[in-house]
């Protein structure tokens, strides 16, 4: 029989650590920001059509697209910007609607 040195011994496997970590960490923000297709983009915007996603591009309320094999993509958080820009809009013509009521 072989002799092994003490220093290769291979660990059991209950003194070794478990291959998958016991907490699983939240998706990093670079992991979120996804390309989409047009497609996808009309769908999150509240089913509009592809036509009218170009027009936004085009009026310059969405960001120009990045090709991606002659594809048209926008990036996840491009679209949640602007979402979120449309958001503060309402909001901010709702306040000064308010204001103009109570004078």
């Amino acid at each position: 029989m072989k002799k092994k040195s003490p220093g290769l011994e291979r660990p059991r496997a209950a003194e070794s650590e478990p291959l998958m970590p016991a907490i699983i960490s939240p998706p990093n923000k670079t992991e979120e920001d996804r390309l989409m297709d047009l497609e996808e983009v009309a769908e999150k915007l509240g089913n509009i059509s592809t036509r009218s996603v170009r027009r936004l591009i085009a009026r310059g309320d969405l960001p120009q697209p990045v090709k991606v094999l002659s594809s048209p993509r926008l990036y996840h958080s491009d679209v949640v910007a602007y979402l979120d820009g449309l958001k503060q809009k309402r909001d901010t013509a709702t306040q000064n609607t308010r204001r103009k009521d109570t004078l």
